[in-house]
């Protein structure tokens, strides 16, 4: 099973991000019997000149994501807002690239609630 899709690992590879070492990965949920929503995000130098941040503040409070959609199961967004930049990290801008997908269960093991 690949959990991204062609068009963002070319995305991936032309932005100098490696898609194998996310800076996070996150499980959200279950979403039904077989399906998981997992996030995460990659960090790249530079600024985000125009266009939407991919997050925006909630009405309730707080930040939700408003990515664009790739696939049925696929989203990803740029932001300036970024959490857990590594260190070592160049001392530039930096953005982060988020993405939410959604995922069918592929281990061996039973399944988690």
């Amino acid at each position: 099973m690949q959990a991204f899709p062609e068009d963002f690992l070319e995305f991936c590879v032309a932005a100098g991000v490696d898609p194998h070492h996310p800076s996070e990965v996150c499980h959200y949920a279950r979403t039904e019997a077989g399906r998981h929503l997992y996030g995460g995000w990659f960090h790249l130098v530079g600024d985000i000149v125009s266009g939407r941040d991919g997050w925006r503040a909630a009405p309730e409070g707080g930040w939700t994501g408003d990515f664009e959609q790739v696939t049925a199961d696929f989203s990803v967004g740029l932001s300036a807002r970024t959490s857990l930049v590594p260190n070592g990290f160049p001392n530039v801008g930096a953005v982060q690239l988020d993405f939410s997908a959604y995922l069918p269960w592929g281990l061996a093991a039973p399944e988690a609630d």
